[in-house]
């Protein structure tokens, strides 16, 4: 009886533990785990990045648009407004009439009244801006802003009238190039003006 137990647990400690060729394919099979947990950090951080931008162009076209659009309707010249690195950026007031309005060339549309957003294929017309937005640990980051007045149609003879404009603001992070799939596209927002 001894030597059958004796037999017993040699077999069994034979058998126990794993081969070299188990862990080795075990390793892999985590290697390839890791590598797809890095790989989605690395997505979730650009992806935190982009939203963090575009969160600050939103700020930047809506700050911009507050400000033209405090000033009268039928305001000319240019304003001043003073980003986090205390430099005053100009911006021009000036409207002219549908369906281009005065500033940046905007998008093609049926309906001239309610541009569809800012054209940044083409070019700004001069009125363009960079705008520089400050974040925590003295992160900056710029934004090229750019803007159209339109005056508005009255009446039945939709005549403009310089009383009421339609404002269009777009920004977006500069010095994007050509790799837009890391970039979100510019932020266009519009408001109109009417006389205080």
């Amino acid at each position: 009886m001894k030597n059958h137990q004796k037999v017993f647990k040699t077999r069994r400690s034979a058998q126990a533990g794993f081969t070299l060729v188990e862990i080795l394919i075990s390793l892999v099979v985590l290697t390839i785990g890791l590598l797809g947990v890095a790989i989605l950090f690395a997505t979730a951080v650009a992806n935190n990045q982009r939203n963090k931008v575009d969160s600050g162009a939103t700020l930047v076209s809506e700050t911009v648009l507050d400000q033209i659009s405090a000033n009268n309707a039928n305001s000319a010249g240019t304003i001043g407004i003073v980003d986090c690195t205390g430099v005053t950026r100009n911006f021009s007031l000036v409207s002219g009439a549908q369906p281009n309005g005065q500033g940046a060339t905007l998008l093609p549309t049926t309906d001239p009244a309610t541009p569809s957003g800012i054209n940044w294929t083409a070019g700004a017309n001069g009125n363009t801006n960079n705008f520089v937005m400050c974040g925590p640990a003295g992160t900056q980051l710029t934004y090229e802003v750019r803007w159209n007045v339109m005056n508005m149609p009255v009446g039945m003879d939709a005549t403009s009238s310089p009383y009421l404009r339609l404002v269009a603001v777009s920004s977006r992070q500069l010095n994007q190039g050509t790799n837009l799939r890391f970039f979100n596209p510019p932020v266009t927002l519009r408001t109109v003006v009417g006389m205080n």
